[in-house]
């Protein structure tokens, strides 16, 4: 912005003491995320500049960025933009640096998924400047305190948290059903918010006592050790340790050392569940002494099984981390 409209900022020196106080504040940061383990690190693995042109990739993240962040906002702001030259409704540097605030960060992504699959909450943050636009230009054209196309947006996302709740909490849109126990759920996203606290519960009365003295309990993967650090570990006093290499893990490699880690000959605890079960004699033979099957522990909702938390005990750590895991699985 200052760079193509504000270009005789640069004689001013308030512009680098303001730069020096910025970079003062976030220096912590910088230096905390200059090492190959940052989470820095972690997320530019993820993100590929070049690569195989992916058409599916890159329609995935236009329709997500349309969806996540309202499809009335959406259209309303970019309304707001073509008609910015016909209806003065904001100042025009307000308008110029609403759009670098924006724009910008839209095109990096919708670049980023031409060639690998992005999430499209990474770009949210550019819609907030578009918001304060739509919400100008609805100014200008409405005097209503709340204009008919926000009732409209309203509803649209009222009517979603309703389904959503309906869904998560009864299960009466999507049915699960599998002939086998390993897989039931599977096709149920919602499940990812359902069910934690039943784990967590039929865990500690069913599984724990068996071993009373085993306070750890290791996942594979940093999205599955979340869960069960946040719902299960820390409720419970236990301790979650995530065994695989750095592109598994990501932050719980510095989560497992402020931790402690796993020492050698320990045992621990294993879960996963039916709506993405990962075997652990496919991830772990070659890290543990033994690998026993303990529990199987279903998941009710509206007195219907939904979904199966099966348990395992794992005997005698090698002290290897795992690294010899294969990250495509």
């Amino acid at each position: 912005y200052i760079l193509f409209h504000k270009r005789a900022w640069f004689k001013k020196p308030q512009l680098y003491i303001a730069g020096i106080i910025s970079i003062s504040i976030i220096a912590p940061i910088l230096l905390a995320n200059s090492g190959d383990s940052s989470n820095v690190s972690f997320q530019t693995d993820r993100v590929s500049l070049y690569g195989e042109f992916e058409p599916l990739y890159f329609m995935s993240e236009v329709f997500g960025q349309l969806v996540y962040n309202n499809p009335i906002n959406v259209v309303l702001a970019f309304v707001a933009i073509f008609s910015f030259r016909k209806q003065k409704f904001l100042k025009s540097q307000d308008w110029k640096l609403l759009l670098w605030f924006s724009l910008p960060v839209l095109l990096v992504f919708l670049f980023f998924a031409l060639f690998r699959a992005t999430l499209p909450h990474w770009s949210a943050p550019g819609y907030y400047a578009l918001m304060l636009i739509a919400a100008a230009y609805l100014s200008e054209r409405s005097k209503k305190a709340l204009p008919s196309i926000n009732k409209i947006a309203i509803g649209i996302v009222s009517i979603a948290l309703t389904i959503a709740y309906i869904q998560i909490n009864h299960g009466l849109l999507i049915d699960n059903n599998s002939s086998k126990k390993i897989t039931l759920g599977q096709d149920d996203v919602t499940l990812d918010l359902y069910g934690w606290s039943q784990i967590s519960s039929k865990f500690m009365q069913q599984s724990f006592p068996k071993h009373p003295e085993t306070k750890t309990i290791v996942a594979r993967k940093w999205f599955n050790a979340a869960h069960l650090d946040y719902y299960l570990a820390r409720n419970n006093h236990l301790k979650l340790i995530a065994l695989s290499d750095a592109t598994d893990i990501h932050e719980y490699l510095r989560i497992n050392e402020i931790r402690g880690g796993i020492q050698q000959n320990e045992n621990a605890w294993y879960i996963s569940t039916s709506r993405s079960f990962q075997d652990p004699n496919d991830y772990f033979s070659n890290t543990f002494n033994r690998i026993q099957a303990v529990d199987t522990l279903a998941i009710y909702r509206n007195k219907k099984v939904v979904e199966y938390a099966f348990v395992y005990y794992l005997e005698g750590y090698k002290g290897n981390k795992a690294l010899n895991l294969s990250t495509e699985n």
